[in-house]
């Protein structure tokens, strides 16, 4: 997607259905992290192999990052969903 079709999407988008939205690049995130993950695993059977110690610290450092990020949108989507109050009344 092109930053202007993103920039046209957001403008299309309530600040509830972008949180919505979210999920599905954070869900390729972390699938690119686990593949980086499993480069880095399958390169070397010595961890301390030179080439993929960087490796797995980029993946491990992503994952935690897009967890990071995916409690922030968690908390996103409760403050926005339209039946906010229904749903608090509730739990």
């Amino acid at each position: 997607m092109t930053e202007q079709e993103t920039e046209a999407a957001a403008e299309a988008c309530t600040p509830f259905e972008i949180s919505c939205e979210m999920e599905d690049d954070l869900d390729e995130l972390r699938a690119l992290a686990m593949a980086l993950d499993l480069m880095a695993m399958g390169m070397s059977t010595d961890e301390k192999d030179e080439d993929s110690v960087p490796i797995g610290h980029i993946a491990r450092r992503m994952k935690r990052l897009v967890e990071a990020v995916e409690e922030r949108r968690e908390q996103l989507f409760k403050m926005l969903h339209p039946r906010r109050h229904e749903l608090e009344g509730s739990a």
